[in-house]
């Protein structure tokens, strides 16, 4: 495969270097703040970190060496377990849209179904190391007429087409129950706010998952890309890569703030209770006091 126009990939490298640094600034915010969150929405969150971060990192090793190098092993190795950690992370984002949008009743454990995607992206690390190995042996030159490279393009394209939908029947169902919520006219801008953010991001993740299905399913069907070099790479990698995590890390720093909101309202709570238990005890021995010395008088 032939170099990356450098253009092209100075925009994989910068799109991708700054994914990182957001993720890196909203950590060092979290650990500054010291937010208060319960044990199982910490831990999705914590899972999707790690993986975007290293994820990150192997995309920012993969296209330097594809626009530097030209295709080798090297960036074929990058290329395959960053795609396993992206689909990965995309898994435990559909996690995230259910644990905080379907409902706002948290468990506090580690939901049953983060334990399922763990289980399955272990799954798919072992089968993407399987085909690396397996590529690399029958020669990587040869890797069009490889049989097991071309079932890693297919798995692709199918796992980007489950996501796709997966995020369309999601998207709609909470959109649907938001709908059919009542609510008071007070609250009722709030839940026109929340239609058109549920709306907003449900359009782009199913645009993103269903153009990188076409570009991808179109490659393997043809042999060749859509369109200009260029074209693909933006349309097929580097938006899809990097749109739906910049996303969902805002979305999570959101959530956060909202929780901090719940807690610093539960915390006013108590202390407004406190107040009025000690200020009630005051009263009393005030009272009793008053009483035993008109007793004594």
């Amino acid at each position: 495969m032939a170099r990356l126009d450098l253009w092209v990939g100075c925009i994989g490298l910068s799109l991708y270097t700054l994914l990182v640094a957001i993720l890196i600034l909203t950590i060092v915010l979290v650990h500054c703040c010291g937010r208060k969150v319960s044990q199982g929405k910490r831990s999705i969150r914590w899972i999707f970190r790690i993986y975007i971060f290293f994820f990150s990192i192997l995309r920012t090793g993969w296209i330097s060496f594809q626009t530097f190098d030209g295709g080798s092993s090297i960036t074929y190795i990058l290329n395959r377990l960053s795609i396993t950690l992206y689909f990965s992370a995309v898994g435990f984002i559909l996690i995230y849209w259910r644990q905080v949008y379907r409902s706002r009743n948290y468990k506090a454990s580690f939901p049953k179904v983060g334990w399922g995607m763990l289980a399955a992206s272990l799954l798919l690390l072992i089968i993407t190391l399987a085909t690396i190995v397996q590529v690399l042996k029958s020669g990587y030159a040869n890797r069009d007429k490889n049989s097991v490279y071309n079932m890693a393009v297919f798995e692709d394209v199918i796992l980007s087409g489950v996501l796709a939908l997966a995020f369309l029947v999601l998207g709609c169902h909470i959109l649907a129950k938001t709908i059919m919520t009542s609510s008071s006219n007070r609250d009722s801008k709030k839940k026109r706010m929340r239609i058109a953010a549920i709306s907003f991001i449900t359009i782009i993740f199913e645009g993103i998952f269903c153009s990188r299905t076409y570009l991808f399913a179109y490659r393997l069907v043809t042999g060749v890309a859509f369109g200009p070099t260029s074209v693909f790479y933006i349309f097929a990698y580097f938006i899809p890569d990097v749109v739906p995590m910049v996303l969902t890390i805002f979305l999570i720093e959101a959530d956060q703030r909202q929780d901090d909101s719940h807690h610093d309202f539960i915390d006013g709570l108590y202390e407004d209770q406190s107040i009025v238990t000690s200020s009630t005890s005051s009263s009393v021995r005030e009272s009793l006091l008053v009483g035993n010395s008109d007793e004594d008088d």
